[in-house]
């Protein structure tokens, strides 16, 4: 790239990076590669040092943090792609479900008739549509930001398994709701909530992870309250989609707790036992026993080195490398 137009880019990615948070990690890197960038330190006409004829000093990019002069490592941008595919996931889910409630309430369209009708074959189709509906706009927001945490948390905690736990609790929260409740129209998000609460804190607890364990314990600390809707307190509330998504993300919890983070392991390296002791030590401690046995084996060692010396007892000492 010729160093007369990086300075213009430069200043256009840096408002692009000013502006546009969303993009903030692409451009980053994009900007690093300019902040990194340093012209030749040869005239631009010498012939024989011209990128056209061998790239001899082909300059060297890295990349750099936007605004420090720290680099990015690998970690910090696993951390924004986790943080990238946690929001993407969360949020459209939300977006579909905000539309469907949006198109229902201005076209009226009468789709909350469509739930989750337990024991009938055509309530079937409820497992893939219940949690899209919801009763009014209040039922809507606390769904709303129950989903948007732990969600968060399952797909930026558990990338590597998130989107099979997700699946399967769609699907089996769904039917045990179809088999377990007796009658009604179970509409909304609530029991795919409750199997997300209950993956995490089971996941955090059974797996001895202390990053996971303080995720359970943040689960447990904002939505432990949410444990008594899983009784029949309440008529108009769907206690048996709340139990069924608690039950499914237990089971879950337990089937993937060998997949997925794991407690790291640490090795350390163990000191040799024949280990000799300084010399320091020894001229320290002249009366130690650890420093008598040491002088002990010397000595043997120097006579067994005398003694086949003297009786003409060839020796292997490895052959010369050089």
């Amino acid at each position: 790239l010729p160093h007369m137009f990086v300075h213009p880019l430069l200043r256009v990615v840096e408002q692009l990076n000013q502006r546009v948070n969303f993009v903030g990690l692409h451009s980053g890197r994009l900007l690093g590669l300019l902040q990194s960038y340093r012209p030749p330190s040869h005239p631009v006409g010498d012939p024989e040092r011209s990128f056209h004829t061998g790239c001899v000093n082909r300059p060297i990019f890295h990349f750099v943090s936007p605004n420090t002069s720290t680099p990015i490592t690998s970690r910090t941008v696993t951390d924004r792609m986790r943080v990238t595919y946690a929001l993407w996931f969360t949020m459209l889910f939300l977006l579909a479900i905000w539309g469907v409630y949006a198109l229902n309430e201005m076209l009226e369209l009468g789709w909350r008739k469509h739930g989750m009708h337990p024991r009938q074959w055509d309530g079937l189709r409820g497992i893939f549509t219940y949690p899209f509906l919801h009763g009014d706009l209040g039922h809507l927001w606390n769904n709303t930001m129950s989903f948007f945490t732990l969600n968060g948390f399952l797909f930026y905690f558990y990338r590597s398994i998130a989107l099979r736990v997700w699946v399967w609790l769609f699907l089996c929260s769904g039917l045990l709701l179809w088999g377990l409740a007796v009658d009604g129209n179970h509409i909304g998000a609530s029991g795919l909530i409750y199997g997300l609460a209950a993956f995490l804190f089971m996941s955090g607890v059974i797996r001895n992870n202390r990053m996971l364990l303080r995720v359970s314990l943040a689960v447990a600390f904002l939505y432990g309250g949410i444990v008594w809707w899983m009784l029949p307190i309440d008529d108009h509330v769907s206690w048996e989609g709340h139990l069924s998504g608690a039950i499914v993300g237990v089971a879950l919890a337990i089937l993937y707790r060998r997949q997925g983070p794991q407690d790291p392991t640490y090795q350390f390296e163990k000191e040799p036992e024949d280990a000799p002791l300084p010399e320091w030590w020894m001229r320290a401690h002249p009366d130690h026993p650890d420093t008598l046995a040491q002088k002990e084996k010397e000595e043997q060692a120097a006579a067994s080195s005398s003694f086949q010396s003297n009786t003409g007892v060839p020796t292997f000492d490895p052959p010369s490398t050089s």
